[in-house]
């Protein structure tokens, strides 16, 4: 339930559950079957489908690590992050940067492009709306799609895995491509299926040289000046006009 919950639970919490037990316990064969039933309730509580709080000073450590897990992973917190909250070490900044530093190293993290960044910037909309029709684009593969979202992830997940300056969401001099990306791009020496990083020179560098970005600031069959400065304003800036 601790896990569950993602913080700790009280004795009138474990007392519910343990009278659940008691209660479907005759009914089936096995004590096995009957924890199943007992967890199955728990799985379906609200404190485990919803973000709930607590005025408990001990719970605030379990909910800062709720917000660590939730921001870094999309996910619930690990065996040794719950550990560190119930040990407290969360509000201690050497170890809250340690922790950071464990997660984002941790493939989980991966979420940060695929679903914070793809949210924030809105490749995450991609799919449909640059395919009308093959006749229409007969460049736009569903590979192709693929990998045009994935080198946008990769490069924000690559600027915070190697802590890079903010600034090179606009300036980097590299990106990353396999070779279909890189032959759309025209760009040469890029062989195979595998995203890797490339150096790059010119338009290409940072995320407004980026199909994903380009793709969803301009109408399927023509850009839009208009439509890019608003994103920029809106999405990127956050100062809308």
């Amino acid at each position: 339930m601790t896990r569950a919950y993602r913080r700790s639970v009280s004795n009138d919490e474990v007392e519910l559950f343990a009278r659940i037990y008691d209660m479907v316990k005759p009914d089936l064969k096995t004590m096995e079957a009957a924890m199943r039933e007992t967890l199955a309730m728990v799985l379906i509580s609200p404190q485990f489908l919803y973000h709930t709080e607590s005025d408990s000073a001990t719970d605030t450590h379990y909910a800062m690590a709720s917000r660590l897990s939730y921001f870094l992973w999309a996910s619930m917190p690990d065996g040794e992050l719950l550990d560190a909250a119930f040990k407290d070490n969360l509000h201690q900044p050497e170890l809250l940067a340690k922790q950071v530093r464990r997660m984002v190293k941790d493939e989980k993290a991966d979420t940060l492009g695929d679903l914070f960044a793809a949210q924030w910037l809105g490749f995450g909309l991609l799919g449909n709306r640059i395919r009308l029709d093959p006749i229409d684009n007969p460049w736009c593969t569903d590979s192709l799609m693929k990998s045009i979202k994935m080198e946008t992830s990769l490069f924000f997940q690559s600027l915070i895995r190697d802590n890079r300056p903010l600034s090179e969401l606009l300036t980097a001099d590299y990106t990353f491509l396999n070779e279909e990306l890189a032959n759309h791009y025209r760009i040469e020496g890029v062989k195979g299926k595998q995203m890797r990083r490339v150096k790059v020179n010119g338009v290409r560098g940072g995320i407004f040289g980026q199909a994903s970005i380009l793709a969803i600031t301009s109408y399927p069959h023509q850009t839009s000046p208009v439509k890019r400065g608003t994103w920029i304003l809106t999405d990127l800036l956050g100062t809308p006009p």
